[in-house]
């Protein structure tokens, strides 16, 4: 498995994403990142509803819990593929989400039932 890692600066921390890549991975020029409000998790009332009774939950049993709503980026998908002269070639498609989204869609108790556009699925 190939990786990617961007090194940082005081306005672009560093991040490392880990995709399914050929084993020497992606050159950093061949990474492409969209970022999009259409890649952004969808929203259903049952679900907010879910998520704001978890959030209510987790900061109840720890009221410092609310500084963690963050905003996180969103993977929605990636792609891969090899150019004319042999190199991988990577794309990701990205939203954004928040924290306490994650915690009420990927980390619920019931999130095997939630449906991958509703849930958080942030890049970590």
């Amino acid at each position: 498995h190939g990786q990617y890692q961007a090194t940082s600066s005081a306005l672009s921390p560093a991040f490392e994403i880990k995709l399914d890549c050929l084993p020497e991975g992606a050159p950093a020029e061949k990474v492409q990142v969209v970022l999009h409000h259409r890649f952004c998790r969808q929203r259903h009332p049952v679900i907010e509803k879910g998520i704001e009774e978890e959030w209510q939950r987790l900061t109840q049993l720890d009221p410092r819990m609310w500084w963690y709503d963050g905003t996180l980026f969103r993977l929605a998908s990636s792609q891969r593929w090899l150019d004319a002269d042999g190199t991988q070639e990577v794309k990701l498609e990205c939203g954004v989400t928040r924290y306490r989204s994650f915690l009420g869609t990927n980390m619920a108790h019931n999130c095997e039932s939630i449906p991958a556009v509703h849930s958080s699925n942030p890049l970590s």
